[in-house]
């Protein structure tokens, strides 16, 4: 993230078997020379995984793009994802404009979303802005065969509070610095877009 600043950091959910889709991304969207004058840097976020590990470190050792943490790669563990993600852009990444949170079976129009951000900029938006496509209400998941189930010890309520579909948002760097800043202080939940 240093020398140039990138105007935007892209953090990728991504599984540990998942070499084909980071491959694609790195070679689209995410490529570094899409668009000219502008400095985007990627970093694709995984877990642990015993498996995959020396994949992985080959990986790692060729890109320098992998982002790392000391926790089971599993979907009920995609929370501790988010927040590895969000801690090394807040230390490493101050100088960036935009963060970009998507996972690695979403495709995104990196022209028109740079578009977008310069056009917001004209205007000059507010420093703490999230851009997302807002969920209202969602109800919680009681179906235990559900991956998606959420027992009411989790959450008591039938319903989550408003919170942004994790496909894909965008976070200005003081939002990243304000979230880092509330986790310990927040009650953790492993619904990652709800969350974050």
């Amino acid at each position: 993230c240093r020398d140039p600043a990138p105007y935007l950091v892209i953090y990728v959910h991504s599984a540990p078997a998942h070499l084909e889709q980071r491959t694609l991304i790195r070679k689209t969207y995410a490529h570094p020379h899409n668009v000219p004058g502008i400095v985007v840097r990627t970093l694709f976020a995984i877990g642990v995984s015993a498996a995959h590990q020396e994949a992985l470190s080959e990986e790692s050792a060729m890109y320098g793009d992998i982002l790392q943490e000391d926790y089971v790669d599993s979907y009920r563990n995609l929370s501790l994802k988010a927040l590895s993600a969000l801690r090394f852009i807040n230390a490493q990444c101050q100088h960036a404009r935009f963060v970009l949170k998507c996972d690695d079976d979403i495709f995104v129009n990196i022209f028109a979303l740079v578009r977008h951000l310069q056009s917001l900029e004209e205007g000059s938006p507010a420093p703490n802005s999230i851009f997302c496509f807002l969920w209202p209400y969602m109800p919680v998941m009681r179906d235990p065969k559900s991956k998606w189930y959420v027992s009411q010890e989790e959450w008591p309520q039938e319903a989550y509070t408003n919170y942004c579909s994790g496909s894909a948002f965008v976070l200005t760097l003081p939002v990243v610095t304000a979230i880092v800043n509330v986790v310990p202080i927040t009650a953790y939940h492993w619904v990652d877009d709800f969350y974050v």
